[in-house]
């Protein structure tokens, strides 16, 4: 899925031979006109993609947040044109085994249900992550900062009967800034999660992997692959095994950044 700047539409194309199949014209038809970008984009178990879609209608303004699913034939917007998400961050989206729409975007998480999209409440002293993922029961799990005088705090929390609930120890305290997070869902529904930390002239790269009854385990180590390095953008996979896969990109310090890969093997 792609923004093409020269016609100002959003389209998507599926791989099934050879060449790629292009779904439908657009996926963006009946919102405003503006250059355009896909924020995120998953798959239901059919293999249908749902997109988010940040539309910059309005010159030098924020963008705008809308979510388009593909059904079989033509795409449907879940969003109304005249009632946008705010786009600061997203909209970010995810999919729950019955393939109904979560979507986090400008701090603001939202359900798709029964053709209304309703509201989850954000816990109160809390400062999300730019990140969405849901468990096994479509509950949406949140990478939360909370900021305590000078110590910085890093939970991932899931929403259990209407309570977010932490995967407790915290995942990191520290005086460092955490400046993103990213979390994806690992076999038995135990979360991994990618961050970076520091300032100045280095951010180093950490990854830790929950499991129930021991915590969180931070055994890789950073990251980096540049001694000083300014890791950001980091994104994290899990396979079937619980393994996490990280792809990211570094500032040398010289300026000239790279786009690294990482994936353990414990």
């Amino acid at each position: 899925a792609w923004g093409d700047p020269t016609e100002s539409h959003v389209h998507v194309a599926r791989l099934t031979g050879s060449p790629w199949a292009m779904l439908g014209a657009s996926a963006d038809s009946g919102l405003p006109a503006g250059p355009m970008n896909v924020t995120s984009i998953a798959l239901d178990a059919t293999g249908a993609p749902t997109i988010g879609i940040a539309d910059s209608v309005q010159q030098m303004g924020p963008p705008s947040g809308y979510v388009a699913q593909w059904s079989s034939s033509a795409w449907q917007l879940l969003t109304a044109p005249s009632a946008p998400f705010p786009a600061a961050a997203g909209p970010l989206v995810a999919l729950d085994s019955a393939g109904a729409a979560t979507v986090f975007s400008g701090g603001t998480l939202q359900k798709f249900v029964s053709g209304n999209w309703l509201t989850i409440n954000i816990p109160t002293g809390n400062d999300p992550f730019g990140t969405l993922a849901l468990d096994s029961l479509g509950r949406p799990v949140l990478a939360l900062e909370t900021n305590s005088g000078s110590l910085l705090t890093l939970n991932v929390s899931t929403l259990i009967a209407s309570t977010w609930t932490p995967f407790a120890p915290p995942v990191e305290s520290s005086v460092q800034t955490l400046s993103e997070a990213h979390v994806a869902m690992g076999p038995g529904d135990n979360p991994v999660v990618v961050w970076s930390m520091g300032g100045g002239t280095g951010r180093d790269l950490q990854v830790a992997r929950y499991a129930a009854g021991t915590g969180w385990n931070t055994q890789f180590g950073a990251l980096n692959a540049v001694a000083g390095g300014v890791a950001a953008h980091a994104q994290v996979v899990v396979d079937a095994q619980g393994r996490p896969c990280v792809a990211w990109d570094e500032n040398n310090g010289a300026g000239s950044s790279s786009v690294y890969v990482w994936m353990s093997n414990l």
